[in-house]
């Protein structure tokens, strides 16, 4: 009030002052006008010149102002109105303090200046950053000083009311969101809390911190549902002096799910055989639901296996049922899944419904035999069985004629599904076509299996197949192998010095292993097939190599110069790879001894100075299995016509087949299935079966098995067996043909029958 009245004193005299100048300046106006007319004029020509005095300049305004403005916004540019300054008749100086001038239409400035009388000024300011806070501009104009005030608005921190909403139904535990509810009429930057969840502005993070919030912005609004079914929570929402709340609530408890359905009744074509339901998915639950079966299992996809006992299922879960058929055909078994209030049944019936299968083990397919006949034997399989008949066509000239059908049928409790054999003749001079089909209890007959079989009355003196050029040579002391993953026989040949490589299913004849400038004489083979591996003896050099079973590729596995061998190498020929990972061999120079399958060092077993007394010594052993269990092998002596067992650990040697029994036991394996030893004697003509326990010999095929002797061993020398099937692959020497026919045979070790896969005549 004191500044206020201060300022007001001094315009009450400013303008005392401004009147009295005024007043004095017209006094003198007029002496001088009077004093003129005293003078007078006149005559004589003379003229009187009045002195003219200047005008005293004033550069005080008459006092003005700017209207105050109120509710600015904040940091506005706020301009005043335009006031004409009067009262000077000389420029007065500007000068302006908290904003900015302007004279008449010119630009705005807030460095000093001067104005003329009638010119119109006009001033801006610009408004506080805080709300209800004034800004004043002081404009002085020649001592005199006009304001201009202005006032931002009042801040508004009510908002225009909002609703977030309510949400339920939601699962416990589970988040929840409000709509997005844009925010009006606030001003400024306006605080924000909440309570119990957490708010989100626009696009921004989720938080439970204070801050602040804008009008225009956008705030949703997030709350975490209660751990119980059929609760509310409620989130409170405070923006100034406002609060709103959002309720959030939890679904009530459901543990009966929606219906489901197992699926359509399941045929199986196997007494005792299960069937699964297709997969439920449980749906229309909210927390756990008893589930259980009768007559019947489940599974809970993921959780567990098949089980009968009660447990419980939770939503979106997937269960699977699965049943047994009777052991009745046609019989249909039910089982019941309830889960919650809901039960849906899945049944499964017995019914034969495929065809059983026929498979031939005897003879290959692309054979050759010099017999009007052949024994085929095999057997079928039906999920149900019996099989009760097995027939058997045979025909020729691309099927056109008929040469003979037989017909197996099953009497009483027969089952041809164990074992079936039947002989039916074959056309001479040509390809007989066989075709073999079974057929069930309920008439449901196989898929016919065909095989063919070339008959030709020089069978054993005839290259087949024909075009092969690979020659077999003369085979003689030399051993087969069965490479049974890629379905092929490897063969030792004496001339030319080659190891063949023989495809079953044609018997066409392929070089695995080329004659070499340092091969003279191969004896035996051993196949390892977890090693990729070959191995082959080269007798008269004594050596024994490995072969890569893909390329051919070969190196030296021990020969003279591998180092640590307290036992020289002679005449290798039978290995058997043995537990303990070291190769054991029988060497035809008298020896058995271990051979180390990384260095190659050999370790004596067995020979003229071990056992100590040499107790039945052996000349030529050559044949070997290996009988672990029991810490012994089992060796054929080619010139004592011997079976001799061998003790791994002391080398002391015991005769089993004597030579009253043998004349010249080649090869040998063992048949774990039948308890027997099997080898090939090249006097006998024979493969021969000797009973482990009791040491009985058994002819399984020779000159008098079959009683036809069709496809005659001869001089049979390698052997491989297959212990599932009974049947082997022999190698033999004819005797027919001196420039060298040799031959591979398959023999059905149950049968006797032989029949040609392949053979040569020397080139």
């Amino acid at each position: 009030m004191n500044k206020y009245k201060t300022r007001k004193g001094s315009l009450m005299i400013l303008s005392y002052r401004v009147v009295c100048k005024r007043i004095a300046a017209k006094c003198l106006l007029g002496v001088a006008v009077i004093g003129l007319a005293a003078c007078g004029g006149g005559g004589g020509g003379g003229t009187n010149t009045t002195p003219t005095t200047e005008p005293v300049p004033d550069t005080q305004p008459n006092a003005f102002s700017f209207s105050t403005q109120g509710d600015v916004a904040l940091g506005a540019v706020v301009e005043s109105e335009a006031v004409t300054i009067s009262g000077m008749n000389a420029a007065a100086s500007v000068v302006v303090s908290g904003g900015e001038y302007a004279i008449g239409n010119g630009a705005y400035s807030s460095a000093a200046g001067s104005i003329s009388n009638g010119q119109a000024v006009k001033v801006r300011a610009t408004a506080a950053a805080e709300f209800a806070t004034g800004q004043t501009v002081s404009l002085t104009i020649g001592g005199v000083t006009g304001e201009f005030t202005v006032t931002t608005a009042a801040q508004d921190i009510t908002p225009n009311a909002i609703d977030l909403g309510t949400v339920t139904d939601v699962t416990p535990g589970a988040t929840a969101s409000s709509v997005s509810v844009g925010i009006e009429g606030i001003t400024g930057a306006v605080p924000i809390s909440i309570s119990n969840g957490t708010y989100t502005l626009g696009s921004g993070s989720p938080t439970s911190e204070a801050g602040t919030i804008e009008n225009g912005q956008t705030v949703t609004v997030t709350g975490t549902a209660a751990a119980t079914f059929a609760t509310e929570i409620v989130v409170a929402l405070t923006i100034g002096d406002t609060t709103e709340n959002f309720s959030v609530t939890t679904v009530a408890e459901d543990t009966n799910p929606d219906a489901f359905e197992l699926g359509a009744t399941a045929t199986v074509s196997a007494p005792g055989a299960t069937a699964e339901s297709q997969l439920i998915t449980v749906a229309g639950i909210n927390s756990t639901a008893s589930i259980s079966i009768t007559n019947g299992e489940y599974r809970i996809d993921g959780v567990q296996d098949y089980s009968s006992a009660a447990s419980t299922v939770t939503n979106g879960q997937q269960i699977q049922v699965r049943a047994t058929a009777g052991t009745i055909h046609n019989d249909t078994t039910t089982a019941t899944l309830t889960i919650g209030n809901q039960s849906d049944t899945f049944a499964v019936i017995a019914e034969d419904q495929t065809p059983p299968t026929a498979e031939v083990i005897f003879p290959t397919a692309n054979t050759m035999s010099n017999g009007t006949f052949v024994t085929l034997r095999g057997n079928a399989s039906d999920d149900f069985g019996p099989v009760t008949e097995i027939n058997v066509t045979v025909t020729t000239d691309d099927g056109t004629v008929e040469v003979d059908t037989q017909t197996l049928t099953a009497t009483g409790d027969e089952d041809f599904q164990d074992t079936w054999s039947v002989q039916v003749g074959l056309a001479s001079e040509k390809l007989n076509t066989l075709q073999v089909t079974a057929t069930d209890f309920a008439g449901e007959a196989s898929t016919p299996v065909t095989l063919t079989v070339l008959q030709r009355a020089d069978a054993l003196t005839t290259d087949f197949p024909e075009g092969n050029d690979v020659s077999i040579g003369r085979y003689e002391y030399a051993g087969i192998e069965w490479d049974r993953e890629n379905d092929r026989l490897f063969l030792a040949c004496a001339a030319p010095v080659q190891i063949l490589a023989i495809d079953i299913e044609t018997g066409t004849r392929s070089i695995f292993i080329d004659k070499d400038p340092a091969f003279q004489s191969f004896s035996m083979l051993k196949l390892l097939p977890e090693q990729n591996t070959l191995l082959f003896a080269e007798q008269n050099y004594a050596i024994i190599f490995n072969a890569n079973l893909e390329t051919g590729a070969f190196a030296v596995l021990t020969d003279d110069s591998s180092p640590d061998s307290n036992v020289d190498i002679g005449g290798p020929y039978s290995m058997e790879l043995g537990s303990d990972g070291a190769l054991y061999v029988a060497d035809a120079a008298a020896r058995f001894y271990s051979v180390n399958m990384d260095s190659g060092a050999r370790s004596l077993i067995s020979d003229a100075s071990r056992p100590s007394g040499g107790a039945n010594p052996f000349t030529n052993p050559m044949g070997l299995v290996l009988d672990e269990a029991n810490d012994r092998a089992l060796l054929t002596d080619y010139t004592t016509q011997q079976l001799l067992w061998v003790d791994l650990t002391t080398g002391a040697r015991t005769v089993w087949v004597d030579s009253d029994q043998l004349n010249a036991p080649f090869d040998i394996k063992m048949d774990t299935n039948d308890n027997r030893i099997i080898l090939t004697d090249e006097e006998l003509e024979a493969v021969i079966a000797v009973d482990l326990s009791t040491g009985v010999l058994t002819t399984l095929s020779g000159t008098s098995k079959p009683a036809s002797d069709v496809n005659s061993l001869q001089i049979p020398w390698g052997i491989v067996i297959d212990e599932q099937e009974d049947i082997a692959f022999v190698g033999s020497q004819s005797k027919v043909v001196s420039s060298g026919y040799a031959s591979i045979l398959l023999v059905d070790l149950t049968t006797g029958e032989r029949i040609v896969v392949t053979n040569s005549i020397a080139q």
